[in-house]
């Protein structure tokens, strides 16, 4: 049987879905790729598996290159004529599902979030769920990753209780997490892990770090790991970031691949993200066995049991977000390792990936 899976680039496959592709070819499924060609197509090419690079360009909006795009998409369903379509991101899951339309294929959409943008009563919002309410009516299924999201697709009539089903996010390879060293010193560190976008959180993170600075004599650090969108209209302002950094506020690593080493340096990992689909940062920060706060909104909000595992805090509210990182700060060292191992049961119990995958292999039969 052949599964076409398409995203927006290999990088996503490969962060978020390489063990589901690995063990679909190993249940003797043939794989076929539908992404734009990047250096981690060789991280997750294996036997049994095909890759068809197509034009898609996530952050432009050009009628004949998304038209180009669709296009692919129905040579490729009708070419290799799949059984299942698993599609990940906005573009794939629109031109894909369009695709199927001329074929037998069952299509499985994944909504992995739909951002702050998305909720606002605005035209681009309405746009976005009228080409959703058009392209998802026939979809066998739809995978949501957090009620919230599925509620709304539910509640404007594009997709109805019988084909939505909701899958804990993309899955944590807990063994990948347990061998993990983990630091013991005497500096107290906050990490932010995310693009440096508005929606992320990361002005509040910054002036909160301030605000937490200026009043404490404690050993504390604010780092921040992440990258610049420049193409994102949301992405920070690079001086106003970069004061943060000539005031000694934060320390700045940038992009890495690998986030795992630096999660482990860490204390406690906050995200005052505004809304988001599950978080893979904080997921794996509970892995790593570290307590997380983060906002009270959804995507962020249920990895929290409160005062258990972490905090919640109020969105875009920067005196909420210090209090809460005082309210960790006071905490003695066993409480605050307490907390990171509550962390820890909650993901092996709700959200490893044989949970996931398991979820996934139950919707293709």
């Amino acid at each position: 049987m052949k599964i076409l899976i398409a995203s927006n680039s290999c990088w996503n496959l490969y962060n978020f879905r390489k063990d589901l592709i690995s063990t679909l070819i190993s249940k003797k499924y043939k794989i076929i790729i539908a992404a734009p060609y990047d250096e981690y197509l060789s991280k997750i090419f294996k036997e049994n598996l095909i890759f068809c690079p197509i034009y898609l360009k996530k952050n432009k909006k050009s009628f004949f290159s998304d038209l180009f795009c669709l296009l692919q998409f129905i040579y490729i369903i009708q070419k290799h004529r799949p059984s299942y379509s698993l599609a990940f991101t906005i573009k794939p899951n629109i031109y894909c599902s369009i695709a199927t339309l001329f074929s037998k294929t069952k299509m499985i959409n994944n909504i992995t979030g739909l951002g702050s943008a998305l909720i606002k009563n605005n035209l681009f919002s309405k746009i976005i769920f009228f080409i959703y309410r058009l392209t998802l009516y026939r979809s066998y299924k739809v995978v949501f990753q957090n009620k919230s999201d599925m509620n709304i697709f539910i509640n404007k009539k594009i997709t109805n209780i019988y084909n939505s089903n909701l899958i804990p996010g993309s899955g944590i390879n807990i063994n990948k997490y347990n061998n993990q060293i983990l630091t013991n010193n005497n500096i107290f560190t906050f990490l932010y892990v995310g693009r440096l976008i508005k929606d992320k959180g990361i002005v509040e993170y910054l002036e909160a770090a301030e605000i937490v600075k200026s009043k404490t004599s404690k050993n504390i650090k604010f780092v921040v790991l992440g990258s610049f969108d420049k193409k994102n209209p949301n992405s920070i302002d690079f001086k106003y970031f970069e004061s943060f950094i000539d005031k000694e506020i934060i320390n700045y690593l940038g992009f890495v691949d690998n986030p795992i080493p630096v999660i482990s340096d860490s204390s406690c990992v906050v995200l005052p993200s505004y809304r988001e689909g599950l978080s893979r940062s904080l997921l794996e920060s509970m892995a790593l066995g570290k307590p997380i706060i983060t906002t009270n909104v959804a995507g962020c909000d249920e990895l929290v049991r409160e005062s258990s595992n972490g905090f919640l805090c109020k969105v875009q509210n920067k005196y909420d977000l210090a209090e809460k990182m005082f309210s960790i700060l006071n905490l003695k060292k066993e409480e605050v390792m307490k907390m990171g191992e509550k962390g820890k049961q909650i993901i092996q119990t709700e959200y490893s990936n044989e949970i996931v995958i398991n979820k996934y292999l139950q919707l293709i039969y």
